[in-house]
């Protein structure tokens, strides 16, 4: 019996280490640290954690994590023994180190938080009072230092919201991703350059205000679950990316991309659009990969163009792929489609329409595999029409496709 407690307790401790592992706090700005700034980082912690204190076990196992995130090779226990050694020249290099590095804003929230775990003994938290004075914090970026810490430890997104409203400009650009995207619904990053909307649960993350216009050059959403009840446009983007999210709409709101980059969607789910799912006019570089669209269409009284994506302009798309995505009861609703004029001019598709041809473009690549098309039907004057699935033909560019699967009133997938 000894044997096996022994053996369990071993078990225990290479477990300790799997979740070390599992939830590593990586910041890419200490981790890109040289190895002896690295070192000059942890011991100073350490002593944060040590001096006028007992490690508590939730300090270690912290400390453990950020340890890991830091990816550097010596142990924890190396670290701490190291701290017990500190010299004021060490303390006096970290300080003019940190004084010009925004690693600093992180050095100050991480020792927040090891002395909020610990027993709170009055000269640890002056100890890191005086260190986050002569590494240059200033009394605004520790008033929002201080409420992020609060919404990490009491894991609550709305100390958060508080501080990205108090956050002075300095601070601005600092990401906390790594700290609080396991539980914070809204946009992690929050910037004139860049918004990164997630949530860790996207059935819970129905209180978050998003803007119907977008300009930033990069813009994320991650995991969401999204009403789109009028046009969302973004526009001049670098990169625009939809990642795991449940989009659905009330009315006739869509998806607008003007000037970007590139585009990717991948993961999504669509539902219930009647005004195309999106418009793409003059996007370079397009990937919609992985998605499911369900009941998305268009309904006009003209010749129909394009049940899922309307394309306006593709004389700037240099590539299209369009793959493994499935298609469940798409239509398009028109007065005209399928009679002469609607496919010479209309060049009408489910997936897409073919306008924006007559540019001069016959360069763009496009790549549509393995989607699956089921049911989608094209509706004219109530009489059922086999549908035709690209939309693409001879002189828009060069088209591969291959492996895609109709069933239903679809019959041809490329006119």
């Amino acid at each position: 019996m000894d044997e096996f407690n022994r053996r369990i307790s071993g078990i225990r401790r290479a477990m300790e280490e799997m979740k070390t592992e599992m939830y590593a706090i990586f910041n890419p700005v200490t981790a890109a640290l040289d190895e002896y700034i690295k070192s000059l980082y942890i011991r100073m912690l350490c002593t944060v954690v040590q001096y006028e204190n007992d490690p508590s076990e939730m300090q270690l196992l912290y400390l453990r994590r950020l340890h890991k995130g830091i990816q550097i090779d010596n142990s924890i226990e190396d670290f701490m023994r190291m701290a017990l050694d500190i010299s004021e020249v060490d303390v006096q290099e970290f300080i003019d180190i940190m004084r010009g590095d925004h690693a600093r804003y992180y050095f100050a929230l991480e020792g927040i938080l090891l002395v909020s775990m610990g027993k709170g003994e009055q000269a640890n938290y002056e100890y890191l009072g005086e260190l986050i004075e002569l590494i240059s914090i200033s009394k605004r970026e520790l008033e929002y230092l201080s409420t992020v810490a609060k919404s990490i430890l009491e894991q609550d997104s709305e100390y958060y919201d508080k501080a990205k409203l108090i956050a002075p400009e300095t601070v601005k650009e600092v990401g906390m991703v790594p700290y609080i995207e396991n539980y914070y619904a809204g946009a992690l990053i929050d910037t004139e350059a860049e918004k990164y909307f997630s949530s860790p649960d996207r059935e819970n993350a129905n209180n978050i205000e998003y803007s119907s216009t977008y300009n930033n050059k990069r813009i994320t959403f991650y995991n969401l679950e999204i009403e789109i009840s009028k046009d969302w446009k973004f526009e001049g983007c670098a990169t625009v990316t939809f990642e795991r999210c449940k989009l659905s709409s009330n009315g006739d709101g869509k998806l607008i991309f003007v000037n970007i980059a590139n585009l990717k969607i991948s993961n999504c789910e669509f539902i219930d659009f009647s005004n195309h799912v999106m418009s793409l006019d003059c996007v370079n570089g397009v990937d919609i990969s992985e998605n499911s669209f369900e009941h998305c269409g268009w309904t006009c009284d003209g010749s129909g163009k394009g049940a899922v994506l309307e394309m306006l302009d593709v004389s700037k798309t240099e590539r299209f792929n369009f793959c493994k995505n499935s298609l469940h009861n798409c239509y398009i609703k028109a007065k005209k489609y399928f009679d002469m004029y609607g496919i010479m001019y209309g060049v009408t598709g489910i997936l897409m329409d073919g306008c924006g041809t007559s540019n001069g473009n016959t360069k763009t690549e496009y790549v549509i595999k393995n989607n699956e098309f089921v049911g989608c039907q094209c509706i004219n004057n109530e009489n059922y029409t086999p549908a035709i699935i690209s939309g693409i033909h001879d002189g828009m560019g060069n088209l591969s496709h291959s492996d895609n699967k109709c069933t239903g009133e679809v019959t041809r997938l490329f006119e």
